[in-house]
């Protein structure tokens, strides 16, 4: 009975891991869009002034 409530308990325990692994995937996420936001954002950027460009031809 006594190892039941010392064991028994682990719920909060799996909650605060997948919190920790919510938190870091999160961090790598943000980082990434915080690194390659500007590189994407130009391409986007480029591709839609060649859309533009040629679109002016006619």
């Amino acid at each position: 009975m006594i190892r039941y409530k010392i064991l028994g308990n682990r719920k909060g325990q799996g909650i605060a891991e997948y919190i920790l692994i919510l938190a870091l995937i999160a961090m790598i996420a943000f980082a990434v869009v915080r690194t390659l936001g500007k590189n994407v954002k130009t391409l986007f950027k480029n591709a839609g002034d060649k859309v533009s460009d040629a679109g002016t031809g006619w």
